[in-house]
């Protein structure tokens, strides 16, 4: 009766254990799903705020690359707006400068051609007075000839000897009276000649005095007023002197990761929730890990085979 009583009372607990460990394997497995589920959950949750991070930095970037490059367009339309100005300036300044120049030279192409219609106009007074001055003196000459004909013919019994006196007297006075006609003629012309010269040398002057004054414009314009500083030349500059300001030869420089670098990698933050769930060395950390892009991107020499496989 005992005996039949206790192996009924075994397999009661023996049923009884296995339900309890059906349930209690039913309950783990549940449990292990749900904290898969949940890490799972957790894991791609933080992958969209990692994704959702980096487009928020993305987008970051691309509103800076926009406001900069807007800012540099502008910059660059105001230098061009400022360059057309200085052009067009220019261009102005020359145009007005070669003006002035132009006038001055017409000014003193019209003196020239006054000054060389006066001389036409002197020389031509001067050849007709040589000419009339040579008709008086042929009409002198043949008035000559006939008064010594008749007094010839008139006088056969007169000296010849003084009427060849008369005549070379006569002969002589009309051949100093040209000759100082042709000196006249002469000077007026060496006076012309040494006139046009000294006009020729006024305007060779006036047009060095131009250039001179040109170059000198030049010359002040491209001119570099910079003061001679040698010991500014062998100071140290900005860079190097803030170099010199920085280094602290008490501490050695620093090698590894710092507290913010890593709490910018969102891998690391990805590892810590991880942990947190107890998720970090099994298959899926690996996969979450590996998809999650690191803060900057590693050399190709640096990976392993695996990695790059």
């Amino acid at each position: 009766m005992l005996d039949k009583r206790s192996k009924s009372l075994f397999c009661a607990w023996d049923k009884a254990r296995k339900t309890f460990l059906a349930d209690a394997r039913k309950t783990l497995s549940q449990s292990v799903k749900q904290q898969a589920a949940s890490a799972q959950t957790a894991a791609d949750k933080l992958k969209c705020l990692a994704l959702q991070h980096e487009l928020h930095n993305e987008l970051k970037v691309l509103r800076c690359e926009k406001y900069v490059q807007e800012a540099m367009d502008a910059i660059e339309a105001d230098a061009e707006q400022q360059a057309l100005a200085g052009k067009q300036e220019e261009e102005a300044r020359q145009l007005h400068s070669r003006l002035q120049h132009n006038k001055q030279q017409l000014t003193l192409y019209h003196k020239a051609q006054e000054a060389a219609r006066a001389e036409a106009q002197a020389a031509a007074a001067l050849q007709a007075e040589e000419e009339a001055a040579q008709g008086n003196w042929l009409m002198c000459e043949d008035h000559f000839v006939l008064n010594f004909c008749s007094s010839y013919s008139g006088c056969e019994s007169a000296d010849m000897s003084a009427d060849k006196n008369y005549a070379s007297g006569c002969q002589a006075l009309l051949q100093s009276q040209l000759n100082q006609e042709r000196v006249n003629f002469r000077q007026a012309e060496a006076a012309t000649k040494e006139q046009l010269r000294a006009k020729k040398a006024v305007m060779l002057l006036c047009e060095e005095q131009q250039r001179t004054a040109r170059l000198d414009r030049l010359r002040a314009e491209v001119q570099v007023h910079v003061e001679a500083d040698p010991e500014r030349a062998m100071a140290a500059t900005a860079a190097s002197s803030a170099q010199e300001a920085s280094h602290n030869p008490a501490f050695a420089s620093v090698t590894g990761y710092t507290t913010e670098t890593l709490l910018k990698d969102k891998r690391f933050k990805v590892l810590e929730a991880l942990r947190q769930q107890s998720l970090h060395n099994t298959g899926y950390a690996k996969q979450a890990l590996l998809a999650v892009s690191p803060l900057t991107i590693p050399r190709r020499d640096t990976l392993t085979t695996s990695a790059k496989d």
